[in-house]
């Protein structure tokens, strides 16, 4: 007995140690397969389609495994068409959800936040350098642009859409996106409904040619009273669009500034129909 006992008192140490290395090794193996799934989701995203490789390059930025905060009104069919809202420069996603309410029962209407926050509930795509006649960073915009694409893929597969017939609705800022999106990935969206924008040099630049935007539709809304992004800019729009051959729809409203109103809505229900 005594013989036993002094055997296991010499073994002891040479227990621990080997306890030791196999939880250093776990810890290890832990750590390794973390960084794996760090470095998965950080792998860039292609944007395809586009022509302006350089900046499309520059603009990669890591992809994260959240998405954008976004309010959602399901609708009251599966396999629903959807009208995804994208708000305006210092604004957020309650303020446009609050349009839902109109938008017919069998469509998926989804209302999303900007990333940029700017101020208690105020968020931007983008920056905007305002002494500067509201300038902004090429590179900044397209990512906003890639991050409205990875929102309607996301979204698509978590929410049961019909691929066919996602509709962007975007007001200033993010109807200026909603051009970027639609002209640039028409394969995404059946249509776009910019509300007070205009189609940036960004997007003209990287746009598909015309026989790709065949199957786009695009309803365009503006005031003629709009000191913050001019009617011109929507008045240059509608022909150019109609001469590459999409289908325009324009309603001009009398005496409007930067906002948008009841008939507006009811004529973006009727174009959504």
């Amino acid at each position: 007995m005594m013989m036993k006992t002094n055997f296991i008192k010499h073994l002891l140490p040479f227990l621990l140690i080997a306890a030791l290395f196999f939880v250093q090794c776990k810890q290890d193996k832990t750590k390794s397969v973390r960084q794996g799934k760090t470095e998965q989701a950080q792998q860039p995203k292609t944007t395809g389609n586009l022509q302006g490789e350089d900046v499309v390059k520059k603009a990669r930025k890591p992809r994260t495994t959240t998405t954008l905060e976004h309010l959602v009104r399901p609708a009251n069919i599966d396999n629903a068409p959807s009208l995804i809202l994208l708000h305006g420069y210092r604004s957020n996603e309650e303020s446009f959800f609050q349009i839902a309410k109109s938008i017919p029962e069998n469509y998926t209407v989804i209302s999303v936040r900007a990333p940029k926050k700017k101020g208690p509930k105020a968020y931007a795509w983008y920056d905007l350098d305002w002494a500067n006649n509201k300038a902004y960073e090429t590179v900044e915009f397209e990512y906003a642009r890639q991050t409205i694409v990875d929102f309607i893929e996301f979204a698509s597969n978590k929410y049961g859409l019909n691929k066919s017939q996602v509709h962007l609705c975007g007001f200033s800022q993010g109807a200026i996106l909603s051009y970027a999106v639609g002209l640039t990935r028409p394969d995404l969206v059946r249509g776009i409904a910019p509300l007070s924008g205009r189609i940036v040099k960004e997007t003209k630049a990287n746009m598909l040619d015309g026989h790709k935007l065949k199957s786009l539709k695009v309803f365009v809304a503006h005031g003629d009273k709009d000191q913050v992004i001019s009617v011109e800019e929507s008045r240059t729009a509608v022909p150019f669009l109609k001469e590459l051959g999409v289908n325009t729809t324009y309603v001009e409203e009398p005496n409007l500034g930067h906002s948008s109103n009841q008939n507006i809505l009811t004529k973006l229900i009727e174009w959504l129909q």
